[in-house]
């Protein structure tokens, strides 16, 4: 196991639930952490991992699977696993299918804790999982829930007072202390994400003579504000980035039109007006966007169906991207780069994809692109939509 994380900041509930489920007995268990890239989920793997050292004595085993950046073969994490346990380099088989048999016959009678960290979906993980008493603690940043008897956990940014701990603990107790507004609007702007409370932190120590009132004005006023979250390796930009080289076209499309969206909470019927695609379709791309938590479900079923938020800091910079027209890298096959193009005078005035407009939805932005001009509600009339106003 990689060492602890020293600054390691609370998640005591979330900790308790996921070394109670790996102590239970039953046959192998399987915990996964899903949540957006920077909410911490390696470090609280970590953590519990090494917080079940004596519950596990035959042994851990850690994989970094590199699921977001260079997907790692799991004949590769096979082959390191084998040869911890003393397996000769020629009795290791080739396929994959005949090193996860061996490496279940070597585990059948054993008790031991395997942490896969940065799982993708497309990772056929499933050969790397155990059998007999051990346990599986996966991370990720889609959903494993396809794995038969899994338990899985959501990661999300920290509650208000341990990202004040956090940062307290980077910057200094006196210094947070004697500007703790101040220090809860960097955690605000940060999203409560420990990776940009980190970043944040780690720009104010490098410059002890900055006031946390002078840093929160400057996130708050930088188009740009993930950008100035990001140092070195605290880079909350680019893990987003990798997320959303996932995406479809479509599905990227919705994300950013949902971003300019001036609403805490986006009910499922605007996100469909949006999208300009049929119902069923917007769903399934609303599911994508939930799976890779880039958006949540809001808690508690409205009328008109579920609602959707952003975290604050991935909402920016959706909108950052949705207005700046940032160009996207695509993997092959997803329909190459697309960014935000705003629409022609001259489209405007054939009222070219209005669909949003004609159901009388107020304040969208909408285009054959990304984004827009606002426009105001009005009635649908056989002559088209209403003008721009």
């Amino acid at each position: 196991m990689p060492p602890r994380t020293k600054d390691f900041t609370g998640r005591r509930d979330l900790l308790q639930r996921i070394t109670s489920d790996l102590r239970a007995g039953g046959g192998p268990r399987v915990v996964a952490l899903a949540g957006c890239g920077g909410t911490g989920k390696t470090a609280l793997a970590i953590h519990a991992g090494l917080a079940l050292q004596q519950h596990f004595p035959d042994g851990q085993l850690y994989a970094d699977l590199r699921g977001q950046t260079d997907p790692a073969p799991p004949q590769e994490v096979l082959n390191g696993f084998l040869d911890a346990f003393g397996v000769p380099e020629q009795r290791i088989p080739p396929g994959l299918a005949a090193r996860a048999a061996l490496f279940r016959s070597i585990t059948a009678s054993k008790r031991l804790l395997i942490v896969l960290d940065d799982v993708a979906e497309s990772t056929r993980y499933e050969a790397l999982l155990p059998s007999g008493e051990s346990a599986v603690l996966c991370t990720g940043r889609a959903s494993l829930l396809k794995i038969p008897g899994l338990t899985e956990y959501r990661v999300d940014g920290l509650p208000s007072d341990e990202a004040l701990d956090l940062l307290a603990s980077l910057v200094g107790v006196e210094r947070l202390f004697a500007e703790v507004d101040s220090a809860r609007r960097i955690a605000q702007l940060c999203g409560h994400l420990p990776l940009a409370i980190r970043a944040a932190g780690a720009r104010l120590r490098a410059r002890p003579h900055c006031t946390l009132r002078s840093f929160t004005e400057r996130l708050a006023t930088r188009q740009d504000r993930i950008a100035e979250l990001s140092i070195g390796c605290l880079d909350m930009g680019a893990r987003l980035t990798s997320t959303l080289e996932q995406l479809s076209p479509a599905a990227y499309r919705l994300w950013l039109r949902l971003s300019l969206c001036d609403l805490d909470f986006v009910p499922e019927w605007m996100a469909s007006a949006i999208s300009d695609r049929p119902g069923e379709d917007t769903q399934r791309l609303l599911d994508t966007l939930v799976n890779l938590h880039l958006l949540a479900v809001a808690p508690g079923e409205a009328p008109g169906g579920p609602t959707y938020s952003f975290n604050p800091l991935v909402r920016d910079h959706a909108r950052q991207r949705a207005r700046g027209g940032t160009r996207r890298r695509c993997r092959p096959g997803r329909g190459g780069p697309h960014r935000a193009r705003p629409v022609r005078a001259a489209e405007r005035r054939r009222g070219v994809r209005r669909t949003p407009v004609e159901r009388g939805v107020h304040g969208l932005w909408h285009s054959d692109g990304m984004t827009a001009a606002r426009v105001a509600p009005g009635p649908r009339t056989a002559t088209g939509p209403p003008r721009p106003a």
